[in-house]
C-alpha cells in the first residue's frame, strides 16, 4: 500500500509540474483558474491579477531565502505578522512553499514571477500604435466589399446625394431658403442606412416632433414677450409698412424687402431687455426638460441633440423679431428642410434595399443560431479531445469568445425589437411568432453555454488535488517582502485570516477523510480522467444529435426567411417547397433521435457508478455525471421547444400573410391574465417587493400620523432624489452655461455680429457637449476637437477642388459631394470609436462648413462669412470655445468618475444577488408546488426575471471599463484586473442561480424533495444564511462607501456548506462523504423520508436534479467568498485583531 501510495503521489507531482510549465501560478494562486482568458460580456484579458496571495522574504548576500527569525516551533502567523508589521507594503497575500529542501529554489522562482505578475499591469498599445489606428481608414477598407455594408451605405449616401441636388437647382434651393443645409445635418445626424422601414419613419416622425416642441418654446415665448415689449407691430406686414415709412426700407421686389427686414431686425434696433428675458427662460426650458429626456432614453439621444440644435436657433433668432410673425418666419425656415430630409429617409427605406424589424430579428437569430453551432461543434471536439491532466484543459476562451459574440447580437436585436408590433410585414411568422423565436433561441444559448460550469468544477477539483499533494502546512507559511507603497503602487497585504482559515480547513477535512474507511474522494488527476471518460462515453453521442438538431434548426430558419422569390416565380417555388419538405424530414428525424436518448434509465445509471475497478469514485462519477446530464438535458429540451415552435407553425401558418401594426392587443387578453395570475400568486405567497416595502423605515422618525405629515414626507423623498440625481444637476449647470455664453444675442450692441458670425455654434456645442462621466468627458472633448477640425479642413479642401476662389460652381461641387459623401456615408456608418460622436461631430462639421459655403456663395444673407476657409475656422473656433467650456461644466464644482460608477453598479448588483437568493428559494418552496406540471415558461417567473435584470445591468458595466481608458488616474492606477475578476464573479453567481432555479424546476416531485433539497443547499441553516447575507451586505456596502471591512469577517461559505454536507451524509460529489447512500446521520434522523432513500431515489430524475442543485450551490458559496477577498483587496481591512489562525481554525467537528 504504501509503495502504492508513493507511486501516486509521484505521479501526482509530476502531473503538477507539467502543469506548472503553462504558468508558475497554477498552484499559488488558487483563484486564477477560475478567470484565465474569460471573456463574457466584458472584455477579454490575458492574466489576472492574484487576489489574497503574496510573495514576499527577505535575502541574505548569497540571494538564498531565508526566514524572517529562526525558531524550532512553528512559525506562528502572529509572530510574523508582529515582525513585519512596519514594514509590509506588498498588494498579495499568500505563497505555497514546499519544505523540501530541493524545492526552494524552484518555488522561489515562482514567486519571484509571481510577484512581477502582480505588479504588471495589461499591456496597452504604444502611442505611434494608437496613432496609427486612429488614421488607418478601417471604415473603408474592412467594408467596401461587403454587400451587406454597401447596402447599409447606399441608402444614406442616395438620401444625401438627393439632398445635394435640391441644394444646387437654383428654384429648389430659393424656396428651401437659408437653412438649406439643414437637410444635410439630419441625414448625418440619423442616416437612414441600415434600418428598417418603422425604424426609420419613427425616428424622423420623432425629430419633426422635437422640433415643433423647440417651435412651441419660441413661440410661445414670442407671444409674451409681445405684451411687454414697448414696440411691437401686430403682423409682419404692419412693421414692413413701418420700415418704409420711416425710409429704412425702399419699396421694391418682395426679395429686397426681406433682405432690408432682416437687417434691421439683426441690428438690433426692436430688441427689448424684457423680451431677452422671456426667450432665455424659453431657451432654458427647452434645453433642461430636453436634456433630461435625454437621460431617461439614451437611445434616442440624437433625437435630443437635433432637438437642442432647433431650441437655440428658434429661440435666438426670434427673439429679435418686434411681431409674433417672426416665430413663423424663422420656424419656416427650419420646418422646410427638417421635413424634406424626414421625407427623403422615409422614402429610400421603402425603396432602397427595404427591411422590416421582423426581417432583421429573424436575420439576427439565425446568425445566433449558427454561432451556436459553432460553439455546440467546439464542445463536442474539447469533450473528446482534452482531459484533466492536460495542460490546454481549463482554457476554455475559444468557447466564451464565440458566445459573447453570439450575445453581443442581443443589443441589436432588442433594438429592432421596439419596433416588431408598429409596422407593417408580410412574411410567414407573425410578430408575436418572431417573439416567441428569439425568446427559445436564447434559451438554447443559456443551456449550451452551462457546459462552462462543468468545466470549472472539474477544473476546481483539480485545483484542491494539486494543493493536497503540495501538502497544506506549506499553505500557512507568509513570508513579507518590503516595499514602499509610493514607489511600487502597491498596498500591504490583506485577507490573511479568509486565506489562511479557508485552506487550513480544507486541509483538515481532507485530513480526516483520508483517515477513514470508505471515503468517496477523489484522490489523484488519474482519477478526474477517468471521471471524463465516463462521461464521454455517456453522453458524446446526445451532445452529436443535439448539435445536428440544431443545425436542421438553423435551415429552417433559413428557407423560412427567404421565401419572397418563391412566391413570383413557379421554379423557385417548386423548389423552395421540395427544400422545406426534405427540411421538415430531416428536422422530425432528428428530434425523435435527440428525445429517444435525452435521459439514461436508472439501470445504465447503476452500471456506470457501480464500478469494481473504481469503487471509491461511485458519488464523484456520480456528481459529476449528473451535472454534465442535467445541462445537456436542458439543452435538448431548449431545442425541443424550438422544434415544437417550427411544428406548430408548419402546421398553421405554410403561407406567408400580411400583418398590420398594433396587432399584438388583439392577444393582450390572454397576456394580462397571465400576468394577474403571476401578481396574484406573488401577493399570495408573500413577495419580496411586499416584504421590501414593509420593511424600509427612516432612521430618524416614526411613520407620519397624519396627511400633511405624508405629504410632507412625500416632497421631501422627492426633492432629496432630485437634488441627488447627477443628471439634473448636470441639465441645471448645462442650461445656466448655454443661457449665459448665449448673452450675446440677447445684447442690440452684439446681435448683429453674433448673427453674422454664426457665434451659436458655441453654445449648441456647450449644450450638446456636456456629459455626466469624467471618461466622457475627456473622451468627447478631445474628439469634438479633432473631429471638427478634421471635418472642416476636408470641408474647405473639397470646397476649394470644386470652385477654387469662385462663388461655387454647380458642376463642380455636385461632383465633388458625389464622391466625398460616399466616403462620408462609411465613416458615418462603420468608423471604429467609443461611441458614435466622433462620426458624427465629423460628418456634421463636413456637411456645415461646405454647406454654409455653398449657402452664402449663392443666396448670401445679411451678414455673409463667405466661404472656404472663413465658415472652416469660425466653426472650429466656436466648438474649441464651447467644448473647453462643456468640459469645465462637467468636471467642476463635482465630477463623476468611471471608477465611482463601476464600484457602485458592482456594489448594486451584488446587494441584488442577495435578492435573487431570496427569490430562487421563494420560487422553489412557493411558486414551483404550484405549478407541477411546468406549464408556465420559466422566464415568465419573477426569480428568472431578477437574474435578467441584474445582468443587464453588468453588461453596462462593461462599457464604462472600456471608456475608463480615455479617463486620468492622477491619483494613481485604477485596478483595472481587480473590478474584471469582481465582476466576472457576479455574472457566474448569476449565471449559476439561472442553472440553479431550472435544475429547481426539474424535479417531478418537488414536494417530497423540497425539505430534503433545502437543507443540503443551506437554505434552513440559520449560521450559514447569516454569515451569506452578511458577506454580501458586507461586500456590497464596502464597495459604494470606500470603507475598510474588518480583519476577521464571516466567510468560508464553501467550507461551512461542506461540513455541513458532511454531517448529513451523502456529500458533494467531490468532497465525498462517508457512505454512499447511509450513515449514521441518516439512520438516526426522526425524518422518515431520509429513512426512504435509496439507490433508484438517487440514481432517478429528482436525485440527479438533487446532486445537481448541491453543485450549483456550493460553486456559488465558492463565488461569494472569493468575492469578500477580491473586496478586501480594495478596500482594505480595519480591525486588526491579530488572531493566531490556527488556534481558531474551523472543522468539521466544531461547526
Amino acid at each position: 500500500m504504501s509503495s502504492e501510495k508513493e507511486g501516486s503521489e509521484g505521479s501526482l507531482r509530476n502531473e503538477s509540474d507539467r502543469s506548472s510549465t503553462v504558468s508558475p501560478l497554477d498552484r499559488t494562486n488558487i483563484y486564477s483558474n477560475s478567470y484565465q482568458n474569460q471573456d463574457d460580456s466584458i472584455e477579454s484579458y490575458e492574466g489576472v491579477e492574484p487576489v489574497g496571495i503574496a510573495d514576499t522574504t527577505t535575502r541574505n548576500s548569497e540571494n538564498q531565502p531565508q526566514p524572517l527569525y529562526e525558531d524550532s516551533r512553528t512559525t506562528s502567523i502572529r509572530a510574523r505578522r508582529m515582525s513585519t508589521r512596519a514594514s509590509v507594503h506588498s498588494d498579495v497575500g499568500h505563497v505555497l512553499l514546499r519544505q523540501d529542501t530541493k524545492d526552494k529554489k524552484i518555488m522561489q522562482e515562482k514567486k519571484e514571477e509571481f510577484l512581477r505578475s502582480v505588479e504588471k499591469e495589461d499591456d496597452v498599445p504604444s502611442i505611434w500604435r494608437k496613432y496609427y489606428e486612429m488614421i488607418y481608414p478601417s471604415f473603408f477598407l474592412l467594408h467596401w466589399r461587403n454587400p451587406e455594408s454597401l447596402k447599409t451605405v447606399l441608402r444614406s449616401w442616395l438620401v444625401a446625394w438627393v439632398s445635394v441636388v435640391l441644394m444646387i437647382i437654383p428654384d429648389s434651393h430659393a424656396w428651401l431658403g437659408n437653412a438649406s443645409f439643414l437637410l444635410l445635418i439630419v441625414t448625418f445626424v440619423l442616416p437612414p442606412g441600415g434600418k428598417s422601414i418603422s425604424d426609420v419613419f419613427i425616428h424622423n416622425i420623432l425629430i419633426f416632433t422635437g422640433l415643433i416642441y423647440a417651435w412651441l418654446h419660441a413661440f410661445i415665448a414670442q407671444a409674451i414677450s409681445m405684451h411687454i415689449r414697448k414696440t411691437k407691430f401686430d403682423s409682419t406686414a404692419d412693421f414692413v409698412q413701418h420700415l418704409i415709412e420711416s425710409s429704412i426700407c425702399k419699396t421694391g421686389s418682395p426679395i429686397e424687402l426681406q433682405r432690408c427686414l432682416q437687417r434691421e431686425v439683426f441690428k438690433g434696433n426692436y430688441l427689448e431687455v424684457g423680451a431677452s428675458f422671456v426667450s432665455a427662460f424659453a431657451l432654458a426650458s427647452a434645453l433642461l426638460s430636453t436634456f433630461m429626456m435625454m437621460s431617461f432614453f439614451p437611445l434616442y439621444r440624437a433625437i435630443g441633440i437635433l432637438t437642442t440644435i432647433f431650441s437655440v436657433i428658434l429661440t435666438s433668432y426670434t427673439n429679435a423679431f418686434p411681431m409674433l410673425g417672426g416665430a413663423v418666419q424663422v420656424g419656416e425656415l427650419i420646418f422646410k428642410p427638417v421635413g424634406i430630409a424626414a421625407a427623403l429617409a422615409m422614402i429610400s427605406s421603402v425603396l432602397v434595399f427595404p427591411s422590416t424589424a421582423s426581417t432583421k430579428i429573424l436575420d439576427l437569430t439565425l446568425k445566433k443560431l449558427e454561432s451556436y453551432k459553432e460553439y455546440s461543434q467546439m464542445q463536442i471536439n474539447y469533450l473528446s479531445e482534452s482531459l484533466p491532466s492536460q495542460e490546454q484543459f481549463g482554457d476554455i476562451s475559444k468557447l466564451q469568445a464565440i458566445m459573447a459574440k453570439s450575445r453581443a447580437m442581443s443589443f441589436p436585436i432588442m433594438l429592432n425589437a421596439r419596433f416588431l408590433h408598429k409596422e407593417f410585414s408580410y412574411m410567414r411568422l407573425a410578430p408575436q411568432d418572431v417573439d416567441k423565436w428569439y425568446n427559445s433561441i436564447v434559451e438554447v444559448g443559456n443551456a449550451v453555454a452551462g457546459l462552462e460550469y462543468f468545466y470549472m468544477n472539474i477544473q476546481e477539483c483539480k485545483k484542491w488535488i494539486i494543493h493536497k499533494t503540495d501538502g497544506f502546512d506549506d499553505i500557512a507559511e507568509f513570508e513579507l517582502k518590503n516595499y514602499e507603497p509610493y514607489k511600487t503602487g502597491v498596498y500591504s497585504p490583506v485577507a490573511h485570516y479568509e486565506m489562511h482559515k479557508k485552506l487550513q480547513g480544507y486541509k483538515k477535512y481532507f485530513d480526516s477523510t483520508d483517515n477513514e474507511n470508505g471515503s468517496q474522494v477523489i484522490k489523484t488527476i488519474d482519477d478526474l480522467d477517468y471521471i471524463m471518460g465516463v462521461i464521454v462515453r455517456l453522453f458524446s453521442d446526445q451532445l452529436d444529435r443535439c448539435h445536428k438538431t440544431l443545425g436542421v434548426c438553423a435551415t429552417w430558419m433559413q428557407l423560412t426567411n427567404k421565401f419572397r422569390l418563391s412566391r413570383f416565380i413557379p421554379s423557385h417555388k417548386r423548389k423552395y417547397r421540395n427544400n422545406m419538405a426534405r427540411c421538415q424530414e430531416d428536422l422530425a428525424q432528428a428530434r425523435k433521435e435527440m428525445m429517444e436518448n435525452l435521459d439514461p434509465s436508472t439501470t445504465r445509471w447503476k452500471e456506470i457508478c457501480f464500478n469494481d475497478e473504481k469503487a471509491y469514485l461511485v458519488m464523484p462519477v456520480f456528481g459529476q455525471a449528473s451535472l454534465f446530464s442535467f445541462i445537456l438535458k436542458q439543452y435538448a429540451l431548449s431545442i425541443e421547444d424550438v422544434c415544437s415552435l417550427i411544428e406548430e407553425w408548419d402546421a398553421e401558418k405554410v403561407n406567408p400573410k400580411l400583418y398590420f401594426p398594433f396587432q399584438k392587443y388583439i392577444f393582450q387578453g390572454n397576456k394580462n391574465e397571465d400576468d394577474d395570475s403571476i401578481r396574484d400568486e406573488r401577493i399570495n405567497n408573500g413577495t419580496k417587493k411586499s416584504r421590501i416595502k414593509s420593511t424600509k423605515r427612516s432612521p430618524d422618525a416614526l411613520p407620519p400620523e397624519t396627511k400633511l405629515g405624508v405629504c410632507i414626507r412625500r416632497f421631501a423623498k422627492g426633492y432629496q432624489h432630485l437634488m441627488n440625481d447627477s443628471s439634473f444637476l448636470l441639465g441645471v449647470k448645462m442650461t445656466v452655461a448655454t443661457v449665459c455664453t448665449n448673452i450675446l444675442a440677447y445684447s442690440p450692441a452684439t446681435l448683429y455680429w453674433y448673427y453674422g458670425h454664426r457665434i451659436l455654434w458655441g453654445p449648441i456645442s456647450i449644450a450638446i457637449s456636456v456629459t455626466t462621466d469624467s471618461y466622457d468627458s475627456v473622451y468627447n472633448g478631445v474628439n469634438r476637437i479633432v473631429c471638427t477640425f478634421l471635418g472642416a479642413f476636408v470641408a474647405a479642401i473639397s470646397w476649394y477642388i470644386s470652385c477654387g476662389d469662385g462663388r461655387g460652381n454647380y458642376y463642380g461641387f455636385g461632383a465633388v459631394c458625389f464622391v466625398l459623401f460616399f466616403f462620408a456615408c462609411f465613416h458615418r456608418h462603420f468608423s471604429s470609436h467609443y461611441n458614435p460622436l466622433p462620426a458624427i461631430l465629423f460628418s456634421v462639421t463636413l456637411v456645415l462648413v461646405i454647406g454654409t459655403s455653398w449657402q452664402d456663395a449663392k443666396m448670401p444673407p445679411v451678414a455673409s462669412l463667405k466661404w472656404g476657409l472663413e465658415p472652416a475656422y469660425s466653426r472650429f473656433i466656436a466648438v474649441l470655445a464651447g467644448t473647453s467650456v462643456a468640459f469645465i461644466i462637467s468636471c467642476f464644482p463635482h465630477v463623476t468618475t468611471g471608477s465611482k460608477k463601476v464600484r457602485n453598479l458592482i456594489s448594486s448588483v451584488l446587494k441584488e444577488i442577495g435578492q435573487t437568493h431570496c427569490e430562487v428559494k421563494e420560487a422553489f418552496t412557493c411558486r414551483f408546488p404550484k405549478d407541477p406540471g411546468g406549464l408556465k415558461k420559466l422566464r415568465d417567473d419573477p426569480a428568472y426575471q431578477q437574474i435578467f435584470r441584474s445582468l443587464l445591468k453588468l453588461a453596462g458595466v462593461n462599457k464604462v471599463i472600456r471608456g475608463m481608458q480615455y479617463e486620468p488616474h492622477i491619483m494613481g492606477k485604477w485596478p483595472k484586473k481587480k473590478y474584471q475578476i469582481l465582476l466576472q464573479s457576479e455574472i457566474h453567481i448569476l449565471k449559476l442561480y439561472y442553472l440553479l432555479l431550472a435544475s429547481l424546476r426539474m424535479l417531478d416531485d418537488s414536494d417530497g424533495w423540497s425539505y430534503h433539497i433545502r437543507h443540503r443547499l443551506g437554505w434552513e441553516n440559520s449560521d450559514l444564511n447569516s454569515a451569506y447575507f452578511a458577506v454580501i451586505f458586507m461586500s456590497a456596502s464596502a464597495l459604494s462607501q470606500r470603507s475598510a471591512l474588518p480583519n476577521i469577517t464571516p466567510s468560508e461559505l464553501a467550507f461551512k456548506h461542506l461540513a455541513l454536507l458532511s454531517d448529513m451524509g451523502l456529500g458533494d460529489p467531490f468532497y465525498g462523504s462517508d457512505d454512499i447512500f447511509y450513515n449514521k446521520v441518516r439512520q438516526n434522523s426522526q425524518d422518515d423520508y431520509f429513512v426512504e432513500l435509496n439507490e433508484d431515489a438517487l440514481l432517478g430524475n429528482d436525485g440527479r436534479c438533487n446532486m445537481v442543485t448541491l453543485i450549483l450551490m456550493h460553486l456559488i458559496y465558492e463565488k461569494v467568498d472569493e468575492i469578500m477577498i477580491i473586496v478586501k483587496s480594495l478596500v482594505g481591512e480595519e480591525f486588526d485583531f491579530l488572531t493566531d489562525f490556527e488556534e481558531y481554525t474551523p472543522n468539521k467537528e466544531h461547526i
